[in-house]
This record gives C-alpha cells, structure tokens and sequence, in this order.
C-alpha cells in the first residue's frame, strides 16, 4: 500500500511544481509588461501629412492625433520646430492611460517649391524618452491659388 501511495504523492508534487513555475512565469511577463518604462505612442493615419499643392504664402496647419497604448501615463512635450515657420500646440502636456493627446502642426513658409517642415516631440515616462518627428510636407507654387489638396 505504501507503494501506490508514493507515486500518487509524486505526481502531486511534480503538478505542484509545475502550477508554480507557470504563476511565476506569468507574474514575471505581466510585471515586465506593466512596468516597462517605454515610451513610445502610435501616431493615427502616420506621422507625415501631404498636404498637396498649395499657393506660396499660405498657412498649412494638421491635427495629428497621438494615442497612448499603455496602461500607464505619458509626458509629452515639444522638443525642436523645423523653422521659425513653424508652430506646435499640444492639447495637453499629460497623456492619461490608454489616452489620445491631439498636436496642431502649422508652418507659414515663404518660399516657391518642394516644402517639408515638422516638429520633434518628446515622449518620457520615468527616465525613458523617446523622440516623435511629425511632418508637413507638400509643394508650394507662385499660384494665387490652391491647385491640388
């Protein structure tokens, strides 16, 4: 009797240790997983706008929306204008949890020809930085009008 009993008890045990190098493998991943300190964002429809061609002169502005993936906040902040044509505003330095922060980029170039300006973001959480270029880019022309969006 005791023999059958000892192979029951180590099967329990290797089940016993099996369930507990499974928990601590899952705690591991979702801790790696939750406290990562990346800080990265996904930017909807791109982080380039062509803005076809418009008339020399003219102000072109985009809303680019960026969106927090993670389940912790973010730091945000403009870092470097392309130009002194260019201009950022933020809707808010501060993205929440799972969060969307929307940045109006606007350049008022004053020259003929092919045009690309942007702005750098800062992204931080904790000491991790990551940097987001956003980009305005089309033709200019000695037109007086728009000719093509």
């Amino acid at each position: 009797m005791a023999e059958t009993i000892k192979p029951v008890t180590k099967r329990l045990n290797i089940m016993r240790i099996t369930t507990a190098v499974t928990i601590v493998i899952l705690l591991t991943f979702a801790a790696v997983t939750f406290f990562h300190d990346e800080a990265n964002v996904y930017v909807q429809g791109g982080d380039v706008y062509h803005f076809g061609t418009v008339a020399s002169n003219t102000a072109v502005e985009h809303v680019f929306l960026l969106r927090n993936p993670h389940p912790f906040s973010l730091g945000i902040s403009v870092s470097l204008l392309g130009c002194a044509c260019t201009e950022a505003r933020l809707s808010s330095d501060h993205m929440s949890p799972f969060g969307v922060v929307a940045v109006k980029v606007k350049i008022s170039p004053d020259t003929v020809g092919e045009q690309s300006e942007g702005i750098c973001l800062a992204i931080s959480r904790g000491h991790a930085q990551r940097s987001v270029w956003l980009i305005l880019e089309g033709r200019l022309s000695n037109s007086k009008k728009v000719l093509t969006k």
